[in-house]
């Protein structure tokens, strides 16, 4: 059972992930010491960090598709007029198109890059997880070899003193 936590350190390890270290008191104890230990854990930074990345590409997009929506129906308005749509709109209508192929694509990539993160944050959660679930076996380990030994102690002491108080009635 945890007593106390006491947050360290952040550090920022990317634009997505912090690693945060935390000093930890725990019930278990060693010499009936409390037991304190560190732990670290991989987590997403806080928000506006990577949402800046993504927020950006998105407005980028947003401003594409104002462009690109302008552009066609400058072209629409060309073609219902029975006129030559002039060359430098159709150029600029492919130009859009093709800024906002790419620039959906740097969306697909980040939002791509932050399931990966995610997945390797469970990851690592996962096996701190299983890590701290060692610690405290081993931790209960030394705590039933202490009381066992506290017993051994005591058996011995109360079999000292029996043949003592023997001694001393005769």
């Amino acid at each position: 059972m945890l007593l106390a936590a006491t947050h360290l350190l952040t550090s920022v390890i990317s634009s997505d992930f912090c690693v945060e270290i935390w000093f930890v008191t725990t019930t278990q104890t060693y010499h009936g010491q409390p037991l304190p230990c560190f732990l670290s854990c991989c987590v997403p930074c806080p928000a506006g960090v990577s949402e800046h990345r993504l927020g950006k590409a998105e407005t980028d997009l947003d401003e594409l598709s104002c462009k690109v929506d302008y552009e066609y129906q400058a072209l629409s308005n060309a073609q219902q007029s029975d006129s030559q749509a002039p060359s430098h709109v159709l150029g600029s209508v492919q130009g859009l198109r093709k800024e906002l192929a790419e620039l959906a694509s740097e969306v697909e990539g980040i939002q791509k890059q932050q399931l990966e993160a995610m997945s390797m944050v469970e990851s690592q959660l996962k096996t701190l997880c299983g890590q701290f679930d060692e610690l405290s076996g081993v931790v209960g380990q030394l705590e039933q070899q202490q009381q066992q030994q506290q017993q051994q102690q005591q058996q011995q002491q109360q079999q000292q003193q029996q043949p003592q108080q023997g001694e001393e009635a005769s």
